[in-house]
């Protein structure tokens, strides 16, 4: 429900004069989901466009089994998680919300820091949160006033080199840790 992007940005599936509370002036999605405290939208719209992308996902051939808010809208819009919650559960869709207990630290910057991380955890469940990309001048297009786009194109690219590493998993498992996907996962307790 944002485009936090100054260059790249994007607006919504649904139609935007089904959709007027969710976009700007410009017809794009609002940059950060913060600016909704000041101009909320109407969760039924928020549903609409949820609804809208899923259906565009699966009408080009995806098999979609989760759906993430993306930034934490809910955090700033009273009623949306209940809402989200109910529709993800009629969509039968694993709701991200009960599996955030993130992977401290970050992306690893090597196999070094990465194993030191590891070494340091408890025998639980972590999210771990990645946007691996490769450096490119659209990549580079993806900055705003808080994040350089040459600093987050870089960035983004040696998230991909990190997780394109070959040792990743076999470090994992010495360490008692494996990666699972969301329907492998436990959902924590108590959220």
């Amino acid at each position: 429900m944002n485009a936090e992007w100054d260059n790249v940005r994007w607006g919504p599936v649904a139609a935007k004069e089904q959709v007027p509370s969710l976009i700007d002036r410009d017809g794009y999605f609002h940059q950060d989901p913060s600016l909704f405290q000041h101009h909320p939208p109407l969760l039924q719209e928020i549903l609409m466009e949820c609804q809208a992308q899923l259906d565009k996902l699966t009408a080009a051939g995806f098999n979609i089994s989760y759906a993430d808010s993306h930034m934490l809208p809910e955090r700033f819009i009273p009623g949306l998680q209940e809402e989200l919650d109910r529709w993800m559960e009629a969509k039968g869709l694993i709701n991200h919300r009960y599996y955030y207990n993130f992977f401290p630290g970050g992306v690893p910057d090597g196999a070094e820091s990465f194993e030191r991380v590891l070494g340091g955890l408890t025998d639980e469940q972590y999210f771990f949160l990645s946007h691996p990309a490769l450096y490119s001048e659209e990549m580079v297009q993806c900055g705003n006033a808080q994040v350089d786009g040459e600093e987050l194109a870089r960035g983004r690219d040696q998230e991909a080199a990190f997780l394109a590493r070959e040792d990743l998993n076999e470090i994992s498992e010495r360490w008692g840790f494996r990666a699972v996907r969301y329907d492998e996962a436990a959902p924590i307790s108590g959220v």
